[in-house]
């Protein structure tokens, strides 16, 4: 089912953690909610799940009011139809993984029948069939993180909430894990709200993703959209540009002279990826030369550190079968006109706290 929040604010007396909110999730897609620690993103999440009290606006799960605070409605969060899955797994240790994923539907008073059909169902869907009789103390960290997911698919709800579930397992488990979770939710149409402050796990699990900042959303898109176009410069550093340098040095125009020079784009700083830095071994001592000052290995690439001539550190992806630089070379930066971007600090009209 689509979510539709509207005008949502969230106030904790005089500190405002969401104002003016406008969201929209289509049904069955995935929305992901990024940003830093503080930003309103969990509190917007809580609030679609029933689980925080909003001073106004409105929430709509399909085409019912689940919150409007001019109605004063307000739908208890067992009545919500919406999951909610947690970072901390909220598991019980005491019981296997098959009585974890059937308490709920054993609430819902189901058949012995059919709660056993569905929990075969999401445990089949989550690959934890074969640990059904395990005690979930027995568990990884991986495998109880299933099956909180299992015990959230199992109600069939309208909406699944998913706050930061794989921040407390390892960068391998994470990659792996994260893109199941993707395929169990385009395979089974699953309407999602998905937290984060990752912006690679926000590019792996979104078909759109609201950045937030101090309670609201600076950028709203594609992730292709907000990896590509940053709207200013803390979206693109989120976003993973390593080079920013401000619009007012001079000495940012040497990076491409004829990109940069002449130009009236609006922005004060200059941003781009390191992958997008091109290394040339040189002898000149030219305004576009500098030394190698580090190289740090990073597996299928290495991150140099340049120190221009005039003082700018530049950083540079270099794959690692292109590797011919050592430290202390002289090279030649460059970086190609349509890989620059001229931003301002931040957005006009971005929300602050």
């Amino acid at each position: 089912m689509r979510v539709s929040l509207q005008d949502l604010q969230i106030h904790y007396g005089k500190f405002h953690a969401v104002k003016d909110l406008d969201l929209e999730v289509p049904d069955g897609t995935s929305l992901v909610l990024l940003g830093p620690s503080g930003c309103g993103k969990t509190t917007t999440m809580r609030s679609v799940a029933g689980l925080e009290a909003p001073t106004g606006g409105r929430i709509t799960v399909g085409e019912r009011d689940v919150f409007n605070f001019a109605e004063r409605t307000n739908v208890p969060p067992n009545k919500r139809n919406v999951s909610m899955v947690f970072q901390s797994y909220a598991i019980w240790p005491h019981k296997t993984v098959y009585e974890n994923v059937a308490f709920p539907l054993q609430m819902k008073k189901l058949s012995r029948s059919d709660v056993a059909r569905k929990v075969g169902e999401v445990l089949e869907l989550t690959g934890m069939s074969q640990y059904e009789k395990r005690g979930a103390s027995e568990l990884s960290g991986g495998q109880m993180q299933r099956v909180a997911l299992s015990r959230s698919l199992a109600m069939d709800p309208a909406v699944m909430l998913l706050d930061e579930p794989l921040s407390n397992l390892d960068a391998l488990l994470r990659v792996r894990l994260r893109t199941e979770l993707r395929r169990i939710q385009q395979e089974q149409g699953l309407t999602t709200i998905y937290v984060t402050h990752d912006q690679s796990e926000a590019l792996a699990l979104a078909d759109n993703i609201a950045m937030m900042r101090a309670g609201g959303v600076v950028q709203y898109g594609t992730p292709k959209d907000l990896y590509q176009n940053p709207v200013d410069v803390e979206a693109a550093s989120f976003m993973g540009y390593q080079n920013i340098f401000s619009r007012d040095d001079s000495s940012a125009c040497v990076i491409s002279a004829r990109g940069l020079n002449g130009r009236s784009d609006s922005g004060d700083h200059v941003c781009f990826r390191a992958s997008h830095v091109k290394l040339e071994a040189t002898n000149d001592d030219s305004a576009d030369s500098g030394s190698v000052t580090s190289l740090s290995y990073q597996g299928d690439n290495f991150l140099a550190t340049v120190e221009m001539a005039n003082g700018l550190i530049v950083q540079c992806e270099i794959p690692q079968a292109a590797l011919t630089l050592q430290r202390g070379d002289k090279v030649r930066v460059s970086v190609d006109e349509g890989s620059i971007r001229q931003l301002p600090v931040q957005k006009l009209g971005s929300t602050d706290a």
